[in-house]
């Protein structure tokens, strides 16, 4: 064979290596689809018209990324079918484009062939090879094609039975989730109809904004180009913004483009200050959640259990009042929070996550109002203010309380006269009507003598540090004397006793500086638990109860001196 030949030969392969290595590469970025839904923002732009500034270049980076961390975790796109067949069409179309490439290189590489002077038996080898690769890209562009007309079809197939669907069967039903309240599912809708995503960001960090390159800007969002470099960077969905400046305030439009469909999904605006940009890129995110998560209603009955709550209940959903039937409540799919509250009960509050395109039943039961009174005595006398569950205590007489319940739990707090605190809680066992305790406040700065506490943990720690380095030296200095000694007699008995001792001393003086830090490890871990409230004692109710009739009584007496005494000789009991 000429070295012409080979010349050939060797160029039609690199072309069929680059081919084939581009097409692996491209089948590797388009066949790697995840089963979540990447948002990615890009560089918010400042409206014609406005001047470039240190402001500016601040928001235009900072804006996509607060309504980014504002959208929060745990949310899922409602995929439907239309979606999932767009996703499809340009995953096959981009496959055939690539399958079309390397036939065509083949079909040419063929045509050579005859170009070069091969024997008849080497040419018919060669041409059969040629066309056997052939056959095979053909029959994997039929199949491309096969596919496609299947999920065209499927996909026909699954919007007709939707259609036609006006109750939706109920038999798959099994709990979604559970809480106090037993929340149940009770519905879900047939699974072709829409598949969940979990939604992510790019590059998993809100403040990874994507750049496009100066070909797609040019090309435009909604351009094939644009498309193409958004889905081999998997990203499934583009958030732009533009805004502009005036005085104080700021106006913020944000348009979301979904790929690889290369379409507008939806826009939104908002006009805030901007010394409050936290707020402005709240109200943003809510309107965007509904974008992101393709929300489909959710029909929600509420059950409240006794039934007399229902008389007096008011439902809060987001902060707004339901004034609708509660056995038929539409919302959008997502996260909601809810609030109830009912005279003579507990109010309560939670937030959950509900599917699109499902039912569910809330079942609520009521906890009612503690209602009475409770006493509460301090063991040593103290000067302040005592306060449950924010609400300050009335003083019956010295180291003596009185407060109504508001609560199903008690937690307190005693202000010194000169406002330092001391934090206890009453057990729910203590926490009934009449019923008396007792606590033993130590109000401190709790800040500063943690703080001291771990100084002198530190100082006692280094101190050991310090005393292990004669303590070494000593013991290893010692055995070496001891050796010197045995084996080779170089040393006197009375030299190698001495270091024995000084080595005896050292140990000991580790030995207390350990023990040292050890105390003072444990006073540290006292005053780090010191911040935990303090847990009340039973107490003596009839003495307080007999207290607080006698103050009653001394309301319209005009002798205050006998209620001192009385007060004085109750004390003195309750001590004793």
């Amino acid at each position: 064979m000429v070295p012409g030949m080979m010349t050939k030969f060797k160029t039609g392969s690199g072309i069929l290596i680059f081919l084939t290595f581009s097409f692996l590469c491209l089948c590797k970025a388009y066949s790697a689809e995840s089963t979540s839904w990447v948002i990615a923002a890009e560089k918010f732009s400042l409206a014609k018209g406005q001047k470039e500034s240190a402001l500016v270049q601040n928001l235009s980076e900072n804006l996509p990324s607060s309504i980014l961390e504002k959208i929060g975790e745990d949310l899922y796109r409602n995929v439907l079918v239309s979606e999932s067949l767009e996703r499809t069409r340009f995953k096959l179309r981009t496959e055939r484009q690539s399958l079309y490439l390397q036939l065509s290189a083949e079909y040419k590489k063929r045509d050579l062939i005859f170009l070069e002077d091969y024997s008849e038996k080497k040419l018919k080898q060669m041409l059969k090879a040629e066309d056997k690769k052939i056959q095979e890209i053909e029959k994997s562009l039929e199949k491309n094609l096969q596919s496609l007309r299947e999920a065209e079809e499927n996909a026909l197939k699954e919007e007709e039975v939707e259609e036609k669907k006006s109750a939706v069967d109920s038999e798959d039903e099994n709990q979604f989730m559970k809480f106090s309240h037993l929340i149940k599912k009770i519905f879900k809708e047939d699974d072709s109809f829409a598949s969940l995503e979990k939604i992510s960001f790019y590059k998993n960090d809100v403040y990874s904004l994507y750049n496009p390159s100066e070909k797609a800007k040019t090309a435009g969002y909604e351009s094939g180009t644009f498309s193409k470099e958004l889905y081999s960077a998997g990203i499934n969905t583009l958030v732009t913004g533009v805004f502009s400046l005036y005085g104080d305030y700021i106006s913020v439009s944000v348009s979301l483009y979904l790929y690889p469909e290369a379409k507008k999904i939806g826009s939104v605006m908002e006009v805030g200050n901007i010394q409050d940009i936290e707020l402005l890129a709240n109200s943003l995110a809510g309107q965007l959640v509904p974008l992101f998560t393709n929300a489909l209603p959710v029909k929600i009955s509420v059950a409240l259990e006794p039934a007399e709550v229902n008389a007096k209940k008011q439902l809060y959903i987001d902060d707004v009042l339901q004034r609708s039937d509660l056995s038929e409540i539409t919302l959008e799919s997502g996260r909601h929070s809810f609030q109830i509250t009912a005279e003579g009960y507990e109010d309560l509050s939670f937030s959950e996550y509900f599917e699109g395109n499902s039912e569910y039943k809330i079942e609520i039961t009521m906890t009612a109002r503690t209602e009475g009174e409770i006493q509460i005595g301090l063991i040593s006398p103290l000067e302040g203010s005592l306060y449950i569950n924010g609400e300050k205590a009335d003083m019956i007489s010295p180291q003596k309380y009185i407060i109504q319940l508001n609560g199903s739990h008690a937690l307190g707090e005693f202000i010194s006269a000169d406002e330092e605190t001391a934090f206890f809680y009453i057990p729910d066992s203590l926490y009934i009507n009449s019923s008396m305790v007792k606590i033993k406040p130590k109000p401190m700065d709790r800040e500063k003598y943690i703080d001291t506490r771990r100084k002198w943990m530190y100082a006692s720690y280094s101190l050991l540090m310090v005393s292990l380095i004669p303590t070494f030296y000593t013991y290893g200095t010692f055995l070496n004397k001891v050796k010197l000694y045995n084996d080779y007699d170089m040393i006197s008995y009375e030299k190698a006793s001495k270091w024995q001792q000084a080595s005896r001393i050292c140990t000991g003086v580790s030995i207390a500086c350990g023990v040292f830090w050890g105390f003072e490890l444990v006073r540290y871990f006292m005053a780090a638990n010191s911040v935990l409230p303090q847990k009340a004692a039973y107490g003596d109710v009839d003495i307080i109860i007999q207290e607080k009739n006698e103050v009653e009584e001394t309301d319209s007496d005009s002798n205050p001196d006998s209620d001192e005494v009385s007060d004085e000789v109750s004390d003195a009991d309750e001590i004793s």
